[in-house]
């Protein structure tokens, strides 16, 4: 067959592609319609800004007045267009009390300008077509004036980061900035600066300690649901079962579990870190609970397991952590927790 006599037989559609939703006007113009326009109040806890303004100082003191540029990170991709659940960088949650992914503090000493991407709202093709940020996949969000009133610092969008930049000279990078960002404005990574960060946090204020109280008692009471379900995990739904009650209950009382809540029973007990929690529940042997609650503000309680032989039904303790250690056919449960 000749190339002319192919040419008559190609289908008109031949060589194209359907069009890209973002390129149809009229869908953008359907798909903006009709949409709340109410403001959505920036939410960050009570006492958040102002410790984290007392952090800035100390840093800025720690370090002596030099410029540091520091961000919240990105959550890793799970599969297409889903991702892990994000967890902010703890440094930049200690300095800004914010906790949206992609941003970005710059700290001019204690002064910081806080760089964040806006919400993707009706009208804006990002709206429906970025599954991060528009608001027909993540919800109404606060705007970039919102988060600047709720937090005290000025609030920039995302985009004036890179001539923020521009100018700069040896400043120090933590580890959450991107890395094409570091490199292309020639930012220093600082192992200095998280030593600084680290030695700072480890010295707890009066409200981080607040948090350190809830997070404690939270966990206790996911303790005792965990240990109400015992006798279910046991009939059925084993070890899950009860990996379920603690999460769900974390969720409920703060962001969620600290760490993947760890249950093993008989041979898994001894394993310490038991995160796959697929065996059953036996009636007669050693049960291990390792699980803590992280508060909406990331401090999280660890009850932590410990070696030991102790008659069955007593807490035993080993320093500051306790362990409990039950048959799962006990009818009551005492839990202690360190003084």
């Amino acid at each position: 067959m000749t190339q002319a006599h192919e040419h008559l037989h190609r289908p008109p559609h031949a060589g194209t592609r359907p069009p890209r939703l973002t390129e149809v006007s009229a869908f953008g113009a359907m798909i903006a319609d009709g949409w709340s326009s109410d403001v959505v109040p920036a939410r960050v806890p009570d006492g958040a800004a102002e410790a984290a303004a007392a952090h800035r100082a100390l840093l800025a003191e720690r370090l002596g007045g030099r410029t540091v540029v520091i961000g919240a990170g990105r959550a890793p991709v799970r599969s297409n267009d889903t991702s892990y659940d994000f967890r902010a960088d703890s440094d930049f949650v200690w300095l800004t009390g914010c906790q949206v992914e992609d941003g970005v503090v710059v700290l001019h000493g204690a002064d910081a300008v806080l760089y964040l991407p806006p919400p993707a709202r009706p009208g804006d093709p990002a709206f429906f077509s970025d599954a991060m940020h528009g608001e027909l996949w993540v919800g109404a969000s606060p705007g970039l004036g919102e988060w600047e009133r709720a937090l005290g610092v000025p609030v920039r969008p995302l985009a004036e980061l890179d001539d923020a930049l521009a100018h700069g000279s040896g400043w120090w990078s933590g580890r959450a900035v991107p890395a094409d960002v570091v490199a292309r404005h020639g930012l220093e990574p600082s192992a200095e600066l998280a030593r600084a960060c680290s030695d700072l946090r480890m010295v707890k204020d009066a409200w981080e300690v607040a948090q350190l109280r809830a997070a404690v008692d939270h966990t206790v009471t996911g303790f005792e649901a965990v240990v109400r379900e015992i006798p279910a995990a046991v009939r059925s739904g084993g070890e899950r079962w009860l990996q379920g009650t603690f999460d769900r209950h974390a969720r409920t009382t703060g962001n969620g579990p600290g760490y993947a809540t760890i249950v093993g029973s008989g041979p898994h007990a001894p394993t310490l870190h038991w995160v796959r929690c697929d065996g059953p529940v036996l009636p007669d042997a050693a049960l291990l609970l390792d699980m803590g609650v992280e508060e909406n503000t990331l401090y999280t309680a660890d009850v932590t397991p410990a070696p030991c032989r102790r008659r069955a039904g007593s807490p035993t303790r080993s320093g500051p952590c306790t362990t409990w250690w039950r048959r799962a056919t006990a009818p009551a449960w005492r839990t202690s927790v360190p003084a």
